[in-house]
């Protein structure tokens, strides 16, 4: 399997990450420093800086955590679905951040967009809507750890769609279906407690089953239509920015 991946991308993000959580400790601590000196003058102006800079770093302080959360977290996303998807056939790609979907594999089997979940709390599925269960302090502390599980259906989907277009209008005549795929990441994860015997889109783990290459084999399809060297080779023409390997 061929890995390419965008590198500078990575990189950049991963140094607006830790520029912007150091920045929001750096501003907590002067905020708290100069709100208390400014109070011993002028009570009033204190109270309304504190009003405004207080919501203002908050906000600074998720952003980082988010942005740490997808950048620097471990296991780092497209470090586990390399690893996951190690030893399948010489014939896949495996693109990280090249094609407007994040995590895009052309192989034998077809074409996917891998949807990574980094959650390791237990999860539930209830007429296709997720959640995860727990008390309100469990809810405020996953909200502060910016860990909400949001909708990773729609959210697949969406990618699944994105790279759909992409591939209809570059070749219009090709019948190619993008599929998604989500995937935990991290080994700890739980398996997703599902009423739904077939989810809207497959669940695959890093450690429970079905995990990623397995299940990607099972999918393969002589009949389906694929991408031919030739459209590959197009597309990385037009969408390479860096080109890694494996």
């Amino acid at each position: 399997m061929q890995v390419i991946t965008h590198e500078a991308m990575i990189q950049r993000n991963r140094k607006i990450s830790q520029a912007s959580f150091l920045f929001s400790l750096v501003a907590l601590l002067a905020a708290f420093l100069f709100g208390n000196a400014l109070a011993g003058n002028d009570p009033n102006t204190a109270f309304y800086f504190q009003c405004g800079i207080l919501p203002t770093l908050f906000l600074v302080i998720l952003f980082s955590v988010r942005m740490a959360n997808n950048w620097i977290r471990e296991p780092l996303p497209w470090d586990a679905i390399q690893e996951s998807l190690r030893g399948l056939s010489s014939n896949a790609r495996l693109y990280h951040f090249v094609f407007p979907a994040r995590h895009v594999l052309i192989a034998p089997a077809g074409v996917f967009v891998i949807y990574p979940l980094f959650q390791e709390r237990p999860l539930r599925i209830k007429n296709n809507r997720w959640s995860m269960p727990g008390s309100l302090f469990s809810a405020i502390f996953t909200f502060m750890r910016q860990e909400n599980i949001g909708d990773p259906f729609r959210e697949a989907k969406a990618e699944a769609e994105i790279m759909q277009r992409l591939l209809d209008t570059r070749f219009p005549d090709s019948g190619i279906e993008v599929q998604p795929i989500i995937f935990f990441t991290s080994k700890r994860a739980k398996e997703v407690d599902s009423d739904e015997v077939e989810p809207l889109v497959p669940i695959t783990y890093a450690a429970l089953e079905p995990t990623l290459k397995p299940f990607l084999k099972s999918m393969r399809d002589n009949e389906r239509p694929n991408l031919t060297p030739e459209q590959v080779e197009a597309l990385e023409n037009e969408f390479v920015y860096v080109d890694g390997g494996s």
